[in-house]
């Protein structure tokens, strides 16, 4: 399989690292209980009371299967801004990411206090799974600086569930006035390799080994997206039939973490957080839990007249609203209501979305001048002005690169039905989740099913962002014959690319127009016919492209370099068929010049 996961066996590389030391202290220590479901911060930890910052972990409530609450932390192989820890090595491995703990008061109590620190944790299903080498472990701080392990994990194993663990707090060295815990990953450093998630991390006193019950019934799974066929619309082709777009409900899950019976009741605001207006309440229902529960499925029917039908871009919010009993608090003074709610938001502005906005993973071709290309179907004709893209950083560093940009009318390898291609730079966006815009320099108007991709042109390999729960692999495919043939994506999941549109009027467009050429008797180039090598002497070129006979720009080689002055050579691909092609050469001052090239 090309079009595949990045995933692959690597070589342990020894590490140094530099481990982050107690500090903090000059805030007051906390006390007991400490308690963070991370359901209060959507992409960070809570530095400003619970945890120290800078340790390279980050919150989603899209990563981890089953988690007991909204939200978990999780751990890989990139800092807080999704910059890879080694980004020379790609097989270095070693500490990553940490998790620690601010300094808590722990110097009026002693072992008889039964003093426990327990959490979830879950080896990652969505992500790059952690190998058999790589681990989490918990770390205690004592009354003399020195941090020691007590509890750890291997990889290797898949983890349909998260697992909940109870470490005591039981020695004498580690009741003092700046106690400390931490959590730390060990993997691969060269981007979101070997993902750990961590849940419901709580540290009390009067506790025992069989403290695994809370009063709290969580929120737990995004709401379901507002839209049938994509995750986001622009807002005018939303209008053409609001009723087709939008799924007839909205659901969510709760979990019960508690072994007793529970009367709940919820709804479901509606309203648009680009203006704050509300939109109007959704109702739910009442009903009985029956015990420790998880997955119990909540469901609105949607209203479609309360969406306003008007051509200002919205952003949809709508939020679950549990009404629990969750005050009556097993953990004062926590109040466990915090994860009673849920929220969902779907975006009708300029752009469609099959993804949620969340990579889990990263998806490319495994080859150079390999192609990805992904479908979408407009309710009207329009136009379409850029394509936004996440890349992801991984393994090495392809800032320098470049990739070409393409919209085609059908994967059919007729010149007809390419619309568009130009290359672009190889961008990273800054942080996690982030996408940088390659704006088209012609505005392309479209009249229904369309395809927006790319073609890269290094034997690196590009990633690009790939939302695990969303479902858009039968509409991607690949190439690996500069298009001459297509395949399914046999991956579940939605990459991270999104065509974006403008509201200029419509002209429809047949095929992508040619270059202009220029004379330039200068330019030479041979030999010709050509098998391998292309020379080219007498002017400095920067890109090839190389047009068909069809008049479909087949490939696209660009960011040259000389071997001499006004000297190059140029590899001609073997998987570009023999014939009779027209090269555009384009040299540095922008000029663009056209030489007829026989492969043989």
């Amino acid at each position: 399989m090309v079009f595949r996961f990045i995933r692959c066996y690597i070589l342990f590389v020894l590490m140094s690292w530099l481990v982050l030391p107690p500090h903090g202290l000059a805030q007051s220590p906390l006390n007991l209980p400490f308690f963070d479901d991370f359901s209060g911060t959507p992409t960070t930890v809570d530095t400003s009371r619970r945890w120290l910052p800078n340790g390279g972990t980050y919150v989603t409530n899209q990563a981890g299967m089953n988690p007991p609450s909204l939200n978990a932390v999780t751990f890989d192989g990139q800092n807080g801004n999704g910059a890879p820890y080694n980004f020379l090595l790609p097989l270095a491995k070693g500490l990553a990411d940490q998790l620690i703990s601010r300094p808590i008061n722990l110097s009026t109590l002693t072992p008889a206090n039964q003093v426990f620190l327990s959490f979830y944790y879950q080896v990652s299903n969505n992500e790059e799974m952690p190998d058999t080498e790589d681990s989490l472990r918990v770390q205690f701080l004592d009354n003399t600086g020195l941090w020691t392990s007590v509890w750890s994990v291997r990889g290797g194993v898949p983890m349909a569930n998260f697992i909940q663990v109870l470490v005591p707090v039981d020695q004498a060295r580690w009741f003092h006035a700046g106690f400390q815990f931490r959590f730390q990953s060990f993997g691969r450093l060269s981007g979101p390799y070997d993902v750990w998630h961590v849940d419901y991390v709580l540290l009390n006193s009067g506790r025992s080994a069989g403290d695994v019950t809370r009063r709290d019934i969580a929120c737990v799974r995004p709401p379901t997206s507002l839209l049938r066929r994509y995750t986001a619309m622009p807002i005018d082709q939303f209008l053409v039939n609001p009723s087709n777009e939008l799924n007839p409900t909205l659901n969510t899950t709760i979990n019960n973490l508690n072994n007793v019976f529970n009367v709940i009741s919820y709804n479901c605001a509606l309203s648009d957080s680009l203006t704050n207006t509300n939109y109007g309440l959704l109702p739910g229902g009442t009903f009985l839990i029956n015990g420790a529960t998880n997955g119990i499925n909540l469901g609105v029917n949607l209203n479609p007249a309360l969406i306003p039908n008007t051509l200002t871009p919205k952003i949809i919010k709508y939020k679950f609203n549990v009404l629990t009993g969750d005050n009556n608090t097993t953990i004062p003074p926590v109040d466990l209501r915090i994860n009673d709610t849920i929220t969902g938001f779907t975006s009708l502005q300029d752009y469609y979305a099959y993804d949620d906005g969340t990579a889990e993973y990263a998806a490319g071709v495994n080859q150079r001048f390999g192609r990805v290309a992904v479908r979408y179907v407009l309710s009207k004709p329009d136009t379409i002005t850029a394509v936004r893209i996440n890349f992801v950083r991984m393994e090495t560093s392809l800032v320098g690169e470049n990739i070409v940009l393409f919209v085609w009318k059908r994967l059919d390898n007729q010149a007809s039905s390419q619309l568009y291609a130009k290359s672009y730079p190889v961008n990273y966006p800054p942080g996690r989740n982030n996408f940088i815009t390659l704006t088209l320099d012609t505005p392309i108007s479209l009249t229904d099913t369309f395809y927006v991709g790319y073609q890269q042109t290094s034997d690196l390999r590009l990633t690009v962002g790939f939302d695990r729960n969303n479902d858009a692999s039968n509409n991607t495919f690949f190439s690996l014959n500069l298009g001459r043939n297509w395949s399914a994506s046999e991956e579940r999941g939605a990459l991270l690319l999104r065509p974006v549109f403008s509201p200029v009027p419509f002209q429809p467009v047949t095929s992508l127009p040619l270059v202009p050429t220029l004379e330039n008797d200068s330019l030479k180039v041979y030999p010709n016919p050509v098998r391998d090598i292309l020379k080219i002497s007498g002017v400095e070129v920067k890109s090839l492209h190389w047009v068909d006979m069809q008049g479909r720009v087949v490939l696209v080689q660009d960011n040259l370099q000389a071997i001499d002055v006004l000297y190059q050579e140029v590899a001609v691909p073997a998987s570009l068929p023999k014939g009779l092609y027209v090269v555009y050469f384009t040299t540095h001052d922008k000029r663009r010049l056209v030489r007829k090239i026989i492969i043989e």
